[in-house]
């Protein structure tokens, strides 16, 4: 006799184990305990241009490991950079010294040749966007991203982001950045904001924890 397909979201009234293919809780707080990314920020500014995104400490808390920062369809009114700096008092004070290290892997496709273009830097902000080419404000320059944040929460960790970027850069060269910041500092950080070095950028951006 041949099976038939059964209709599982009708017959059960409890939650789907994990065995067969369910996530095995019931409540939203224990979804975040399975390590899935949720979804805590999001921020649509299209229409209108910001020059600083913050994330303050009802997002930056002890709930999560990862902290992952996605940035979609940026454009700026003329070229830009976007950085961040980190916070341990929600905002009162920022890190400013020069100890965002950071090292950078880049290239587009106007390049002649097989080198990659590399920077290796500190300065008193974490560069996410721009750091080697320059993003421009014109038409279809648009830059995409993202980013994860690592030992925020840890006083006892340096705080590390990774994140990879592409945009098109002057001479409408298609552009990739890989890059790496590292923070050797032992505050507990409760708040991320982001800076646009010049005018304002549009776009959405969105903040997602991870818990592992």
């Amino acid at each position: 006799m041949a099976l038939s397909k059964i209709d599982v979201s009708n017959m059960l009234d409890e939650t789907l184990p994990v065995a067969n293919g369910g996530t095995g809780v019931t409540t939203a707080s224990a979804l975040a305990n399975t390590g899935n990314m949720v979804l805590l920020n999001s921020s649509d500014f299209t229409s209108s241009g910001v020059s600083t995104i913050t994330f303050d400490n009802t997002l930056i808390t002890d709930t999560y490991d990862v902290y992952r920062l996605i940035l979609t369809r940026i454009n700026g009114s003329g070229d830009y950079n976007v950085s961040f700096q980190v916070s341990d008092d929600n905002g009162s004070s920022y890190v400013t010294s020069s100890s965002y290290k950071r090292a950078v892997l880049s290239g587009h496709h106007g390049k002649t040749d097989d080198t990659i273009s590399t920077r290796y830097s500190a300065f008193d902000r974490g560069y996410i966007i721009g750091n080697v080419f320059t993003t421009g404000g014109t038409d279809k320059e648009t830059s995409s991203g993202t980013f994860d944040f690592h030992n925020l929460r840890r006083n006892d960790l340096g705080k590390v982001c990774t994140g990879i970027t592409g945009f098109e850069t002057s001479g409408e060269r298609g552009c990739l950045e890989v890059a790496n910041i590292y923070l050797d500092d032992a505050l507990v950080v409760n708040n991320l904001k982001l800076l646009v070095n010049s005018g304002t950028i549009t776009g959405k951006a969105a903040l997602y924890g991870v818990k592992i």
